[in-house]
């Protein structure tokens, strides 16, 4: 360990414990107490390193000029877990490993990872390689199961059943995921992805009341879920009926076709709309000639068309259709499978040919 030198103005991003807020500024040592004093930018308060305020600055064995400060977001660095920018150096360990801590999801994060689809560079010029299906796998590559898929889908393809302990359940999850790949059912990657992130948190439940077998699993069974998870969504829910029906009709198992009724999803409140404000919009369509062309088209088309951003990055050169003096412009929906065509004027066909 070495100290830190508090006579700079060391402005680092710790977080304040009164106001859980980052902003602490290192203010130097108490003449009195010997304690490392700290200035919090957003609640005004100064404290002590006393106040569950601990620094330490670790000399990085591989690299003599860089020092790591315990306690100490590190910006930039998103948790490959829970995706939250709420990472902290902790320690280095006997093998000079560096260890990072989310304080989100207190996951342990290595200063080494390998190489997998959840942090293969999206930036690279290079798809993952592809993984034959083999069903006895606890990974799939969902590419080898849906032959058609967006390129923007390639780096969700991966989905993984390793945190379903129970394996008699295991077997019925991936038979349901295999269904649905190959029938068609659900074509896209994310969509698949809900289903097993709903039923891999059904698995935890069953794994933790030790239940044995699928004859156990009743009505009562999933009111006492209900009370255990507490906070219900219509996606979990989906997940769990589409799964006990299709296992109903395949005959892979029998259960009750009421186990899930239309009173356990939550009731959703919609609140109001949260549109751009005029004053945004008016900038915007003011400075567009400032923007790289390519973007304010992507803009220009965005605004007359009302289409969602991910409808616009499923437009492909194609799109655009001419039906006598008319123009429309189509494209494929992942979620409902089908094609949907939208009339534009004159002026958007020809932004839609400059941007092709």
């Amino acid at each position: 360990m070495i100290d830190i030198d508090w006579k700079k103005d060391y402005h680092g991003e710790f977080v304040c414990p009164k106001c859980n807020s980052l902003g602490m500024v290192p203010q130097g040592i108490h003449k009195l107490n010997n304690k490392k004093q700290f200035f919090c930018k957003h609640c005004r308060k100064f404290l002590s390193d006393s106040i569950n305020i601990d620094i330490k600055a670790v000399q990085d064995p591989l690299n003599d000029s860089v020092i790591w400060y315990t306690n100490y977001r590190i910006k930039y660095f998103v948790c490959p877990k829970c995706e939250d920018n709420n990472m902290y150096f902790s320690y280095i360990n006997k093998h000079n490993k560096k260890i990072f801590l989310c304080k989100s999801c207190k996951t342990r994060i290595y200063d080494y990872i390998n190489l997998k689809f959840s942090n293969y560079s999206k930036y690279s010029n290079d798809s993952p390689p592809l993984k034959p299906f083999v069903f006895q796998d606890d990974e799939w590559d969902l590419r080898s199961l849906i032959m058609e898929f967006s390129e923007y889908e390639i780096f969700d393809a991966n989905i993984n059943f390793k945190a379903f302990e129970l394996d008699w359940f295991k077997q019925l999850v991936k038979k349901y995921i295999h269904f649905l790949c190959k029938t068609g059912k659900t074509t896209s990657f994310g969509a698949i992805a809900i289903h097993v992130s709903g039923l891999r948190s059904f698995s935890t439940y069953l794994t933790q009341i030790k239940v044995e077998g699928f004859n156990e699993i009743n009505r009562s069974l999933m009111l006492d879920y209900y009370n255990y998870k507490k906070k219900l969504n219509k996606s979990l829910l989906g997940s769990l009926r589409d799964f006990y029906r299709t296992g109903n009709i395949q005959g892979w198992f029998t259960v009750d076709r009421n186990i899930i009724q239309d009173r356990d999803y939550p009731k959703v409140r919609r609140g109001n709309p949260d549109p751009i404000s005029d004053v945004v919009r008016e900038q915007i369509e003011r400075n567009l000639h400032l923007l790289p062309e390519p973007i304010a088209r992507m803009w220009i088309i965005v605004f007359f068309t009302a289409m969602r951003p991910n409808e616009l990055a499923l437009l492909k050169k194609d799109c655009l259709v001419q039906e006598g003096s008319h123009w429309k412009v189509v494209w494929q929906r992942k979620k409902v499978n089908d094609y949907h065509e939208l009339p534009i004027s004159r002026t958007i066909a020809k932004v839609i040919q400059e941007q092709q």
